[in-house]
């Protein structure tokens, strides 16, 4: 028997509407309440609002909920609240994706194998594709945490992760529109060796996705000089090429109502990249940094100028002692004389270290340029529950044309 299995939640539960966009079920061990990701039933929710104030253990739910306010049309968020004998013992953050495959699929950006896989997957699939996808986890984030969770109600021999994958399971039998549902899905990023350890439910099954990038900042680091300073001859050398290379370059701190101002130029920078991405979900929509910069003290936005000329943006978001790069974008035809983006990642090591931070997250792509700069690969899989008869073999066949299985290889970058 899985060791899940001794907390009892895949025995049908019972299942009511509390309101609008609110559903509640229970089993015998645990009732749950899915809140929909409405301004207006997050602001009447106690419950919701009580948790946001605590953030004690770096689940920032004050920003889950601020950026659900800027999330595309296709994503909606939700919170899953987990009760046992009416005492709150989990939160957790849970989004829809209304997924269209060839939507989000470039196939011109591939290899002619993947290609094959790719469209033999897309005939194959048909309407298999087109659906709900409930995500455990946030889409727009690497870096933080996404749920809450109190560790006495666990036996000592199951982890917080574990608990959550057989918790969710229970969403198979209660979201709403059933037959519209592809699968379950949980956004799992290894940040310690325990992860390796765990034992997923039947019917789940883990797919390697692109490693999260991350910078440890060592505690010693005053400012961007020591960083420099640490790093070994080979890669300090690379540091100062770009800093030469992009003594031309200012960078300035942008406001919403500047952005606003820009917001055609940077949507040029950011769409000539994300065109080029094989598979992508999130295209922001048009008010994406305004909404943020607006709604988030901790959102930073700034623009990267060659004289009067915008020629690079990156934002970046705090909690606690995470620092997360998030969307950024460049000019092509500047960037390879300026090294605009090797200089961008350099300007958020250095603000990460200024601000004190114990770690910077740098997103799913594992650039050389990232492995260079001291960054970690963190391995990284999309745990999947398909619903759809069909799903699991396309979704397998997809996910392996998609991304490889290996890590880049690591760098020995600091003395």
């Amino acid at each position: 028997m899985n060791r899940t299995e001794k907390i009892h939640f895949t025995k049908e539960p019972i299942r009511k509407i509390l309101a609008q966009g609110v559903f509640e079920w229970h089993n015998r061990d645990f009732r749950y309440i899915l809140i929909g990701s409405g301004e207006d039933i997050l602001s009447e929710t106690s419950l919701v609002n009580g948790l946001f104030k605590d953030e004690s253990n770096d689940c920032p739910f004050s920003i889950i909920h601020a950026l659900s306010s800027s999330l595309p049309d296709h994503i909606s968020q939700n919170f899953l609240s987990i009760y046992r004998d009416d005492e709150l013992v989990a939160l957790v953050s849970i989004q829809r994706v209304d997924f269209k495959l060839n939507q989000f699929v470039n196939n011109t950006s591939a290899g002619m194998v993947k290609k094959l896989g790719l469209n033999l997957a897309s005939t194959l699939g048909g309407s298999v594709f087109n659906g709900h996808i409930w995500v455990m986890g946030h889409l727009l984030l690497t870096g933080f945490p996404f749920f809450k969770i109190s560790r006495d109600i666990l036996p000592v021999e199951i982890s917080p992760f574990e608990f959550l994958i057989a918790a969710f399971s229970s969403l198979k039998f209660n979201l709403p529109n059933q037959d519209k549902i592809i699968s379950l899905a949980i956004m799992q990023v290894q940040r310690n060796t325990l992860m390796q350890e765990m034992k997923f439910p039947k019917f789940w099954k883990g797919y390697p996705i692109d490693p999260v990038m991350r910078l440890e900042i060592d505690p010693e680091w005053g400012s961007f000089e020591d960083y420099y300073q640490s790093l070994r001859s080979r890669y300090r050398k690379k540091a100062r090429s770009v800093l030469n290379n992009s003594q031309e370059l200012e960078i300035v701190e942008l406001d919403s109502r500047e952005v606003r101002k820009k917001e055609s130029r940077i949507f040029y920078l950011l769409n000539d990249l994300l065109k080029n991405i094989p598979f992508n979900i999130i295209y922001p929509r048009s008010d994406f940094f305004d909404k943020n910069l607006s709604n988030l003290s901790s959102y930073r936005f700034f623009g990267v100028f060659l004289k009067n000329e915008l020629v690079g943006f990156f934002s970046c978001l705090k909690h606690g002692k995470i620092m997360e790069g998030h969307f950024l974008g460049y000019d092509r035809k500047f960037n390879q004389e300026l090294s605009v983006y090797k200089f961008m990642l350099f300007a958020l090591v250095s603000k990460a270290i200024t601000e004190g931070c114990d770690y910077l997250y740098l997103g799913r792509t594992a650039s050389i340029a990232k492995l260079n700069l001291g960054a970690d690969p963190l391995p990284s899989s999309m745990i999947m529950m398909p619903i759809k008869p069909g799903a699991k073999r396309l979704l397998g066949l997809y996910y392996k044309n998609l991304y490889k299985k290996e890590l880049p290889q690591l760098r020995n970058v600091f003395r």
